[in-house]
């Protein structure tokens, strides 16, 4: 069976649909919403001294009100210093690490489809003004 993950933004969580994904072998990564109720039902370990692993604070099972299960990986950006927040039903195989690295490598390609997208809405100038008249080749017989 052939796997697919879905990088998405905190406002489409559907946590049955996740499961449902889970199970066909779809994974999901989003990051948590702030009002979300989850509940901490397991801790998994991961290699502090890894470097992938840094900035990760905890890697966890949490439960959501309608009995779904899913891992969530608190990463504090070393760089910007904002604590995240990761949901996804990606195996703890994977190291949590990895699971930051994956939601940033989204939200960068993001950031580029968006600077496209603005720089694409300008007016176009149109083709830049001849400054000379073209050459033509001299034909010979």
């Amino acid at each position: 069976m052939r796997a697919a993950t879905a990088a998405g933004q905190c406002a489409g969580i559907d946590f049955r649909q996740w499961f449902k994904w889970k199970k066909s072998g779809i994974y999901f990564l989003s990051r948590e919403k702030e009002n979300m109720k989850l509940e901490i039902i397991g801790i998994y370990p991961f290699d502090r001294a890894d470097p992938i692993n840094q900035g990760v604070v905890s890697d966890e099972m949490v439960a959501t009100s309608v009995g779904v299960t899913v891992r969530r990986v608190i990463y504090h950006d070393p760089e910007t210093r904002i604590l995240y927040a990761y949901l996804t039903n990606l195996p703890p195989a994977i190291p949590p690490g990895i699971v930051a690295l994956l939601y940033k490598s989204r939200w960068d390609v993001e950031k580029v489809f968006n600077k496209f997208k603005t720089n694409s809405a300008k007016p176009n100038p149109g083709p830049a003004p001849r400054t000379r008249k073209p050459v033509r080749p001299a034909c010979h017989a």
